[in-house]
């Protein structure tokens, strides 16, 4: 089996961390651009087959990078690259079947992963700080949960309600008494939300944006931006179409194609794939709103 891409990241000076993984090979962490490419090989993922796609990759402040990989038989492990090598930790509490879901480093340089620490269980938060980690169950969350943090290293977790087709935004307060510390409002929804992705940023004022997919007959889906001004109460958001009746197809799944970033001005960009019904061939499509 070739090389499949587990996740890539922007690095200091022009540079990108692109994990991938190989069923013959194992783990490969390649550094592309900047003053050269170059390949850096993970102890323990090296020398065995790891096909999975539960992996995430981001780079510290200094530099290096950091990989957080699943470990068969232990649990999820944060691969840090130091001066003295790799150094391994092993994320509290989690089993050989749990799987990250999404990683992330803010411009204060902590870490934020949300991971499924065991089979079926709700979702958990880990964050890697300059002098502390912290970690903590994200009440009621279930599978395919989305990150990103805001402007003061806070993270919001954007995903649904176990046992529900609905859609939530949780942020963690850690000023807040022990068991009250995660807060959640809920998106409004049109149709039936696509539960397996999700993605969330939040502008420097605080302001969310989030995008997500809802079916539109069983073979087609609308894609749709939802946000609310910051001060409005949270039950008044507004909704629009990105794009609506897409194709799903069959041979390629491009509901799991769209993706959300903001540019330096702050403004959302959606990133998705369209194309033709049955064909596997996509096109893949920026969309950003009008002003």
């Amino acid at each position: 089996m070739g090389p499949s891409v587990v996740q890539i990241a922007p690095g200091s000076n022009s540079t990108w961390w692109v994990l991938t993984s190989n069923s013959t090979t194992g783990i490969r962490l390649d550094r592309l651009g900047g003053a050269g490419d170059s390949t850096l090989t993970v102890p323990q993922f090296q020398s065995s087959p790891w096909d999975s796609t539960e992996g995430g990759v981001l780079e510290k402040s200094d530099g290096r990078p950091v990989a957080y990989l699943r470990s068969s038989g232990n649990g999820l492990v944060r691969a840090a690259l130091a001066d003295t090598g790799w150094a391994f930790t092993l994320l509290p509490g989690t089993s050989g079947t749990a799987k990250i879901w999404d990683v992330q480093t803010d411009a204060i340089g902590n870490e934020h992963v949300v991971f499924q620490a065991i089979t079926d269980g709700p979702g958990h938060y880990y964050r890697v700080g300059v002098d502390s980690t912290h970690t903590s169950e994200v009440p009621t969350s279930d599978e395919y949960l989305s990150l990103a943090a805001d402007a003061d290293g806070l993270p919001w977790i954007c995903g649904n309600i176990q046992g529900f087709f609905n859609l939530c935004l949780w942020t963690w307060d850690p000023t807040a008494a022990a068991g009250l510390q995660w807060l959640y409002q809920a998106v409004p929804l049109d149709g039936d939300l696509y539960i397996a992705n999700t993605p969330v940023a939040i502008a420097s004022d605080g302001r969310p944006h989030v995008f997500y997919a809802e079916f539109h007959g069983s073979e087609r889906f609308d894609l749709v931006w939802a946000t609310h001004d910051i001060g409005e109460d949270v039950f008044f958001w507004d909704l629009q179409k990105v794009i609506a009746d897409v194709p799903r197809s069959i041979t390629v799944n491009r509901m799991q194609g769209f993706r959300l970033i903001l540019d330096a001005f702050e403004r959302p960009h959606f990133i998705f794939l369209s194309g033709v019904v049955d064909v596997g061939l996509s096109t893949l499509e920026i969309a950003i709103p009008r002003d």
